[in-house]
Order: structure tokens, then sequence, then C-alpha cells
């Protein structure tokens, strides 16, 4: 595939999960990452889960932050996908 095709699906991809996100802002509903990230990894190749796990933290952190991060508390590591990966993140629930 070429780069500008790479990018393109990338950048398609972002804005689907962007959008798929938005619910949560607008009815300022708590967003938990490791459960969406994991929901998102299940529907692709394990392949392309680092690719899609990047995209979709980047698209979580600019809908708002945690408040237990602000807090400074230590947040668990959580399983988001059945090969071992794992991520720590608060649950984002300031928008």
């Amino acid at each position: 595939m070429e780069y500008e095709e790479i990018n393109e699906i990338r950048e398609q991809l972002a804005a689907m999960i962007e959008e798929a996100l938005q619910v949560y802002k607008s009815q300022q509903k708590p967003l938990n990452l490791a459960s969406v990230m994991r929901d998102y990894l299940a529907q692709y190749p394990r392949a392309r889960h680092f690719d899609l796990a990047r995209i979709v933290v980047d698209q979580a952190v600019r809908l708002g932050v945690a408040e237990a991060d602000l807090a400074g508390l230590p947040v668990e590591w959580q399983a988001i996908n059945d090969y071992g990966a794992k991520v720590q993140a608060h649950v984002i629930d300031k928008y």
C-alpha cells in the first residue's frame, strides 16, 4: 500500500472513532478507555491493534480529562485484547 493510501485510511478511521466517542461528551457519560478500546480492537486483526489503539487514545484525550488524573491518583492496568496488551487510563469524566 502506498503511504498516501495508508494515511487516508488512518484519517478516515480517526474521523469514525472521533464521531463515535462524541456520544460520551454530548451525553456527559464517563468514557472508560479500556472498555472502548477492547470493543474496537475486537473488530480488527491483531496486526492493526497498536495503530488502532493509538488512534482511539488520540481521539479520546481530545474530548476531556479524568478527574482522577488531576488528583494524581494511581490507576490499574487493564487488558484490552486477548494477546496480553494492557492500557493504564482513568475514566474520562470531565469534558
